[in-house]
């Protein structure tokens, strides 16, 4: 079965669908924050397992590192656009 589109519908199908995607990358970047800000890590040879932290939230106090993605647990997965690494 076929459905043919007015424009004005196609366009509200296709903003609809943008602000969706908007939504969730919003609420994966926050589950992706959460786990770099909660999630112990062993880095830079360490022995013991330390918080990394999130260069969105750089008011973490528990964090090792919140200017950085270094060794981020979750940098593969991190939908943030501007990530950070040093030099």
């Amino acid at each position: 079965m076929q459905y043919i589109l007015s424009e004005d519908e196609y366009s509200k199908l296709k903003n609809t669908i943008k602000k969706e995607r908007q939504d969730l990358r919003g609420t994966f970047q926050h589950l992706c924050s959460e786990v770099a800000r909660n999630k112990p890590i062993k880095f830079w040879g360490n022995d013991e397992a330390k918080i990394w932290g999130c260069i969105l939230q750089s008011d973490d106090e528990n964090a090792i590192m919140t200017e950085h993605c270094d060794e981020c647990p979750v940098q593969q997965l991190c939908p943030n656009d501007c990530k950070s690494w040093s030099q």
